[in-house]
């Protein structure tokens, strides 16, 4: 009997990860048929510029996200331009791909960082399988996986947790004062994954940091020889610096982009304290309901007193983060957790003008919690005689925790009911109106759309896309006549309507279209591109102006004037100037007969690109067909 007790540990070690993959592979499948959302029709758009020219064409030219660009995200939506936009299917397969790789990650990372907290192979195992069961199965990663474009925060994890898990592989090799073989090594693991990672998600640049997170945590006591220290200094402390460096050159112009929001940068900072402080929360202790994309109607606190919570969440991180800098050699496991979660929300969850809330933040922080709990778990087990009970906690606990997740992927793989039961959770965020708006339209359930756009415009009255929605619907949607009253209402909304986050944009973007394609035949053409210079008159959208310019330009070439759409389309290009709003202008120069001024900025734009090769990758090959005989 006991000489078959190790096969059978043997065993359960070697078969235990796959069945967690496979368990996480079934508990998300359901999720497969959930919908696009929110962002993802904005990044994905314009995929179909890859049949007609190439690939670079949308990594490089339309696909824009974030300030690297992230174009190792963007490629690998572009591999999939094909399902684009009929088969949301095709996009979660590949997401769940991703999570099940980084879970495998995790559990390497966690099975080298136990190691370094204790030398038991069985307990460094089981605190292997309870971190990578919660981190894989936990509800808050589920709008990471299964929201599409929130593969650009997997990727990035996906490098990022190479990275480390590379590092610790060469790290932990025993070293002799001129090991400079490890060294190289090491170098190589670091700033490669750093770039990947950031190429894929500007919070990349956080490998450096979470390694030093662990050089002075849970390796803080190993020992360093002073070529490692200079190492560190270099390739761990020099990036950091760097990164200070850049965000306080910044500073100013993060603080002006303010001016478009509801609430100032300190007022978002406390705010931040709060959300974070309801992170940790959600994740050590996640509950039905509180799970979902839409949190924009989280509060916002205008001083450390208003609300009170402020000042508690603000006392709670405090002294989580000064315990864990002081106590760090005597509590190495509570000190690492506590500084990677929180040095994980650095960038998202500060100062920077970004949402308050959204979950996908913690996707690789949470790490740090799980990391903790576990830890919990087996010290709890250490000092009860009836360990069974621990076990047994735990296991609830875990079950818990999963039961939680295959309900809120059971909502995901329910579009409808998806969408009215967050309304319903969140009757004060725009956002979820907004989603259950296209869900009544999409089902032409047409009455009760209205009745949400009234919700609509009862949450947002001093904004103007409920009523461009309800243009959309009346003019578009029931090709019925507007109403001279009708609109004069909208014009009111547009003189004084206020900045709200491209919402305007991305209506009347929707509306343009539908005009283009002859879908809107009620809507006067002349009244609406009245209602767009009434808007663009107004100085909270001038910020705004050079896309207001060219939906005016697109709607004079629709109505025949083709001389005020060159003339809008010069006026958006003096606002900001991009490619393809050049290339329009050259086109429409071609159109009207002027054909040495199309050749001319044809030849302008090809003296643009030269010299960037990532424009070159972008619009190579579309400027290069313009061909003007």
């Amino acid at each position: 009997m006991n000489s078959a007790a190790p096969d059978i540990r043997s065993i359960l070690k070697t078969t235990v990860l796959p069945l967690l993959l496979l368990l996480a592979t079934l508990i998300y499948l359901p999720g497969l048929g959930s919908r696009f959302l929110l962002d993802d029709f904005y990044n994905l758009q314009n995929l179909d510029q890859v049949k007609d020219y190439g690939y670079g064409a949308y990594v490089f030219g339309s696909g824009f996200a974030g300030p690297s660009g992230r174009p190792l995200s963007l490629l690998t939506f572009a591999f999939q331009y094909e399902q684009w936009p009929s088969n949301p299917t095709a996009f979660k397969f590949v997401n769940i791909g991703l999570h099940l790789l980084n879970g495998v990650l995790v559990y390497l990372l966690c099975n080298l960082l136990a190691g370094l907290v204790t030398r038991e192979h069985n307990r460094r195992f089981l605190w292997s399988v309870i971190v990578t069961l919660l981190w894989l199965l936990h509800p808050i990663q589920i709008s990471t996986t299964l929201y599409v474009v929130q593969r650009m925060t997997q990727v990035s994890t996906l490098f990022t947790l190479l990275g480390v898990v590379g590092y610790l592989h060469f790290r932990l090799q025993s070293a002799s004062d001129h090991d400079w073989r490890r060294l190289l090594f090491m170098s190589m693991v670091v700033i490669v994954c750093t770039v990947l990672a950031i190429l894929a998600k500007e919070n990349g640049i956080l490998l450096p940091l979470y390694l030093l997170i662990i050089e002075g945590t849970l390796l803080a006591k190993s020992g360093v020889n002073k070529y490692l220290a200079v190492w560190k200094w270099l390739f761990l402390g020099l990036p950091m610096l760097v990164l200070a460096i850049y965000l306080a050159v910044n500073f100013s112009s993060v603080a002006s982009s303010y001016q478009s929001q509801d609430y100032s940068m300190g007022q978002k900072v406390l705010t931040e304290l709060v959300v974070v402080t309801q992170y940790m929360q959600n994740i050590v202790a996640p509950r039905p309901a509180a799970f979902g994309l839409y949190h924009d109607d989280f509060p916002t606190s205008s001083s450390l007193w208003s609300p009170p919570v402020t000042l508690i969440s603000a006392l709670f991180i405090f002294c989580l983060l000064w315990l864990a800098l002081k106590k760090r050699q005597t509590y190495p496991v509570f000190s690492f957790s506590v500084l990677w979660f929180l040095g994980g929300h650095l960038l998202e969850s500060t100062y920077l003008n970004l949402e308050l809330y959204f979950e996908h933040r913690n996707y690789l922080p949470s790490f740090g919690l799980f990391f903790l709990v576990a830890w919990l778990g087996t010290r709890a087990a250490d000092f009860l005689q009836r360990k069974w009970l621990v076990y047994m906690a735990a296991g609830v606990y875990c079950l818990l925790v999963i039961a939680v997740t295959i309900v809120e992927i059971e909502l995901w793989s329910k579009p409808g009911i998806q969408a009215v039961e967050w309304a319903r959770r969140h009757p004060h965020s725009e956002r979820a109106m907004q989603d259950l708006l296209q869900f009544y339209l999409v089902n032409d359930d047409i009455e009760n759309a209205e009745t949400t756009i009234t919700r609509l415009i009862n949450l947002a009255p001093s904004h103007i896309y409920p009523y461009l929605n309800r243009l959309n619907i009346r003019g578009c949607r029931l090709r019925s006549t507007i109403a001279d009253a009708e609109w004069m209402e909208y014009m009111e909304s547009a003189g004084r309507a206020q900045a709200d986050k491209l919402r305007t944009a991305v209506m009347l973007d929707q509306i343009v279209l539908n005009v283009l394609k002859g879908l809107c035949t009620n809507v006067d053409t002349a009244r609406l591109i009245a209602l767009i210079k009434r808007l663009n008159d107004n100085p909270e959208f001038s910020n705004d102006s050079a896309y207001l310019y060219e939906y005016l330009s697109a709607l004079a070439l629709y109505a025949g004037d083709t001389n005020n759409g060159l003339m809008f389309i010069r006026q958006s290009l003096q606002k900001e100037f991009t490619i393809p709003r050049k290339l329009s202008e050259v086109q429409l120069l071609y159109r009207m007969g002027e054909k040495g001024q199309a050749q001319a900025g044809k030849q302008q734009l090809q003296e643009r690109i030269r010299e960037d090769y990532r424009l070159q990758w972008g619009y190579g090959r579309m400027i290069e067909s313009l061909e003007f005989k």
